[in-house]
């Protein structure tokens, strides 16, 4: 864990964390750039103290890659969207002198941390998701079902405070909240909580494709 407090004449002043998250899903369209890239710049200058971190969520992409027509396939065009997505974060103006870079699947503790939620937590708590219900088909994956517990994982494994995210998300950091409280319950000690509660911040252009979140304390490792 990286401590990013300062001290201040003796008081420990907190710096914000920023961790913003969007899909490889091709091409970048208006709507990307208006709800999240733009932000994304903007936060270079207006929180200048603020350490922040823009993944690209490939794994999150992952989830609607299996299709079933006629006969199973799997679109194998992730690699591909993750350059073609980290060169347009770069040409609109990303500075990665400013801000961190990097590729979900490239820090494993998202996906063993998402597997430990799976296994804290029921299944109840999945199937009250609104999202999954829209978008789901008699052919859906496992991955879609579970893509809630995994943006938990991404939250909750930088202990992110505040979640900014689109109205369609804010189910979804209900969720982590709930993940953080049942995770503390189980193996903080006394009263002192492992994990922060998650809360919603802002809410910026809703889009399927984006969530963002600030956060306090980051665990990164970055992998090539």
């Amino acid at each position: 864990v990286q401590e990013t407090d300062a001290e201040y004449m003796g008081k420990t002043i907190k710096k914000d964390i920023i961790f913003s998250g969007i899909q490889p899903t091709g091409v970048i369209h208006i709507g990307n750039y208006l709800g999240a890239i733009r932000n994304w710049i903007n936060l270079q200058e207006s929180a200048p103290q603020a350490k922040r971190f823009y993944c690209i969520v490939d794994l999150h992409s992952l989830t609607d890659k299996y299709k079933i027509d006629h006969q199973v396939s799997f679109d194998n065009s992730t690699y591909k969207d993750c350059l073609t997505l980290a060169a347009t974060l770069l040409a609109s103006g990303v500075d990665p002198k400013k801000s961190t870079i990097f590729i979900q699947s490239h820090v494993p503790q998202h996906t063993e941390l998402s597997w430990i939620l799976s296994c804290i937590g029921p299944m109840s708590w999945l199937n009250k998701m609104t999202q999954y219900k829209d978008k789901k088909t008699k052919n859906s994956s496992l991955g879609l079902y579970a893509y809630p517990t995994l943006m938990a994982a991404d939250v909750l494994l930088y202990k992110a405070n505040k979640v900014p995210v689109g109205e369609d998300q804010i189910q979804h950091v209900e969720l982590a909240r709930d993940y953080a409280q049942r995770f503390n319950s189980l193996f903080a000690k006394k009263e002192e909580n492992l994990i922060p509660l998650p809360t919603v911040s802002y809410t910026h252009l809703t889009l399927p494709t984006i969530y963002s979140v600030q956060i306090s304390v980051v665990a990164v490792s970055l992998k090539k």
